[in-house]
Protein backbone atom coordinates (compact mmCIF):
# COMPACT_ATOMS: atom_id res chain seq x y z
CA UNK A 1 0.00 0.00 0.00
CA UNK A 2 1.55 3.31 -0.87
CA UNK A 3 2.09 6.67 1.33
CA UNK A 4 -0.66 9.22 1.63
CA UNK A 5 1.06 12.42 0.06
CA UNK A 6 0.97 15.38 1.95
CA UNK A 7 0.20 18.46 0.00
CA UNK A 8 0.43 22.28 1.56
CA UNK A 9 -2.72 24.72 0.20
CA UNK A 10 -2.13 28.37 0.29
CA UNK A 11 -5.68 30.17 1.19
CA UNK A 12 -5.78 31.23 -2.51
CA UNK A 13 -5.62 27.42 -3.60
CA UNK A 14 -8.63 26.97 -1.10
CA UNK A 15 -10.53 30.03 -2.68
CA UNK A 16 -10.04 28.69 -6.30
CA UNK A 17 -11.58 25.42 -5.21
CA UNK A 18 -14.56 26.75 -3.02
CA UNK A 19 -15.76 29.57 -5.95
CA UNK A 20 -14.77 26.43 -8.29
CA UNK A 21 -12.60 29.05 -10.58
CA UNK A 22 -12.46 27.88 -14.05
CA UNK A 23 -9.25 28.17 -14.83
CA UNK A 24 -8.39 25.61 -12.03
CA UNK A 25 -11.50 23.43 -11.69
CA UNK A 26 -10.26 20.40 -13.47
CA UNK A 27 -6.65 20.12 -11.70
CA UNK A 28 -8.38 21.15 -8.18
CA UNK A 29 -11.34 18.65 -8.46
CA UNK A 30 -8.96 16.01 -9.70
CA UNK A 31 -6.59 16.46 -6.14
CA UNK A 32 -9.81 16.79 -4.18
CA UNK A 33 -10.77 13.54 -5.63
CA UNK A 34 -7.30 12.11 -4.57
CA UNK A 35 -7.20 13.42 -1.48
CA UNK A 36 -10.92 11.72 -1.08
CA UNK A 37 -9.55 8.49 -1.91
CA UNK A 38 -6.76 9.07 0.11
CA UNK A 39 -4.24 9.44 -2.10
CA UNK A 40 -3.16 13.01 -0.95
CA UNK A 41 -3.86 15.36 2.25
CA UNK A 42 -4.15 18.35 2.02
CA UNK A 43 -2.58 20.20 5.05
CA UNK A 44 -3.06 24.30 5.86
CA UNK A 45 -2.74 26.95 8.63
CA UNK A 46 -5.37 27.90 10.92
CA UNK A 47 -4.55 31.16 9.95
CA UNK A 48 -6.13 29.99 6.12
CA UNK A 49 -9.34 30.04 8.20
CA UNK A 50 -9.10 33.92 8.36
CA UNK A 51 -7.84 34.76 4.94
CA UNK A 52 -11.24 32.58 3.61
CA UNK A 53 -13.20 34.74 4.94
CA UNK A 54 -15.59 35.07 2.35
CA UNK A 55 -16.67 33.25 -1.23
CA UNK A 56 -17.86 36.21 -3.69
CA UNK A 57 -16.41 39.28 -4.86
CA UNK A 58 -19.03 41.19 -3.14
CA UNK A 59 -17.65 44.52 -1.74
CA UNK A 60 -15.49 44.14 0.91
CA UNK A 61 -16.81 46.47 3.24
CA UNK A 62 -19.93 44.70 3.46
CA UNK A 63 -20.56 42.65 6.60
CA UNK A 64 -21.25 39.17 6.47
CA UNK A 65 -23.84 37.54 8.57
CA UNK A 66 -23.06 34.69 9.22
CA UNK A 67 -20.85 31.89 8.26
CA UNK A 68 -20.51 30.39 4.66
CA UNK A 69 -21.46 26.75 4.92
CA UNK A 70 -19.64 26.16 1.53
CA UNK A 71 -16.31 27.38 3.49
CA UNK A 72 -16.81 26.09 6.61
CA UNK A 73 -17.74 22.23 4.80
CA UNK A 74 -14.93 22.82 3.05
CA UNK A 75 -12.58 22.76 5.94
CA UNK A 76 -14.66 20.27 7.76
CA UNK A 77 -13.71 17.54 5.08
CA UNK A 78 -11.97 14.72 6.62
CA UNK A 79 -9.02 14.72 3.90
CA UNK A 80 -8.28 18.36 4.97
CA UNK A 81 -5.86 19.02 8.04
CA UNK A 82 -5.86 22.55 9.92
CA UNK A 83 -2.47 23.12 11.71
CA UNK A 84 -2.43 25.51 14.94
CA UNK A 85 -0.50 28.56 14.27
CA UNK A 86 1.69 28.63 17.75
CA UNK A 87 5.20 29.55 19.20
CA UNK A 88 7.08 27.56 17.22
CA UNK A 89 5.31 28.29 13.96
CA UNK A 90 5.43 31.54 14.32
CA UNK A 91 9.08 31.73 15.35
CA UNK A 92 9.91 29.73 12.20
CA UNK A 93 7.79 32.32 9.97
CA UNK A 94 9.65 35.41 11.79
CA UNK A 95 12.73 33.29 10.65
CA UNK A 96 11.84 32.71 7.29
CA UNK A 97 11.03 36.51 6.92
CA UNK A 98 14.36 37.57 8.38
CA UNK A 99 15.63 35.29 5.72
CA UNK A 100 13.76 36.23 2.69
CA UNK A 101 12.43 40.28 3.13
CA UNK A 102 10.20 39.82 0.31
CA UNK A 103 8.04 37.61 1.66
CA UNK A 104 5.02 38.76 3.70
CA UNK A 105 4.05 37.73 7.28
CA UNK A 106 0.83 35.94 6.03
CA UNK A 107 3.07 33.74 3.43
CA UNK A 108 6.40 33.63 6.10
CA UNK A 109 3.21 31.65 7.93
CA UNK A 110 2.14 29.11 5.42
CA UNK A 111 5.44 28.31 4.54
CA UNK A 112 6.45 27.77 8.13
CA UNK A 113 3.48 25.34 8.81
CA UNK A 114 4.12 23.89 5.47
CA UNK A 115 7.91 23.02 6.55
CA UNK A 116 7.30 21.99 9.66
CA UNK A 117 4.25 19.28 8.25
CA UNK A 118 7.23 18.30 6.08
CA UNK A 119 4.69 18.25 2.84
CA UNK A 120 5.67 16.89 -0.63
CA UNK A 121 4.55 20.34 -1.87
CA UNK A 122 3.06 23.58 -1.25
CA UNK A 123 0.57 24.28 -3.77
CA UNK A 124 -0.24 28.70 -4.38
CA UNK A 125 -0.73 31.03 -7.05
CA UNK A 126 1.65 33.17 -4.94
CA UNK A 127 4.04 35.09 -7.70
CA UNK A 128 3.64 32.53 -10.52
CA UNK A 129 3.97 35.25 -12.79
CA UNK A 130 6.72 37.74 -11.15
CA UNK A 131 9.78 37.75 -9.65
CA UNK A 132 7.94 38.42 -5.97
CA UNK A 133 6.15 36.19 -4.48
CA UNK A 134 6.64 32.37 -3.18
CA UNK A 135 6.43 30.35 -6.39
CA UNK A 136 10.10 32.06 -7.04
CA UNK A 137 11.40 30.71 -3.48
CA UNK A 138 10.49 26.98 -4.32
CA UNK A 139 13.58 25.09 -2.86
CA UNK A 140 15.32 27.98 -1.15
CA UNK A 141 13.46 27.65 2.19
CA UNK A 142 14.16 24.05 3.68
CA UNK A 143 13.96 22.68 0.38
CA UNK A 144 10.42 22.98 0.62
CA UNK A 145 8.90 22.84 -3.20
CA UNK A 146 6.42 25.35 -3.89
CA UNK A 147 4.24 25.39 -6.72
CA UNK A 148 0.94 26.00 -8.72
CA UNK A 149 -1.26 22.80 -8.85
CA UNK A 150 -0.41 21.62 -12.34
CA UNK A 151 -2.14 17.88 -13.62
CA UNK A 152 1.34 15.92 -12.95
CA UNK A 153 0.94 16.12 -9.07
CA UNK A 154 -2.52 13.78 -9.96
CA UNK A 155 -1.71 10.92 -8.37
CA UNK A 156 -4.07 8.82 -11.23
CA UNK A 157 -4.37 11.36 -13.86
CA UNK A 158 -7.64 10.67 -15.30
CA UNK A 159 -7.57 14.16 -17.37
CA UNK A 160 -5.60 15.26 -20.49
CA UNK A 161 -2.98 17.56 -19.65
CA UNK A 162 -4.69 20.84 -21.60
CA UNK A 163 -7.47 20.87 -19.02
CA UNK A 164 -4.71 21.99 -16.28
CA UNK A 165 -4.58 25.14 -14.38
CA UNK A 166 -1.82 27.77 -15.37
CA UNK A 167 0.00 28.15 -18.39
CA UNK A 168 2.09 25.26 -19.02
CA UNK A 169 5.40 26.94 -18.16
CA UNK A 170 8.29 26.55 -16.19
CA UNK A 171 6.29 28.20 -12.68
CA UNK A 172 3.97 25.41 -13.33
CA UNK A 173 6.22 22.84 -12.76
CA UNK A 174 6.84 21.27 -9.35
CA UNK A 175 8.74 17.97 -10.11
Amino acid sequence: MSKTKLIYWDSCIFLDAIQQVSAWRTILSGLIGDAQSGKVHIVTSAFTLVEVARTCKADPTTPLSRDDPAISGFFDSSFISVRQLDKAIATKARQIMRAHPTIKPADAVHVATAVDVYVAEMHTRDGARKSRGLIPKSRQIDGLVICEPNISQLVMTEVAPTDAGGDGGEDDDCT
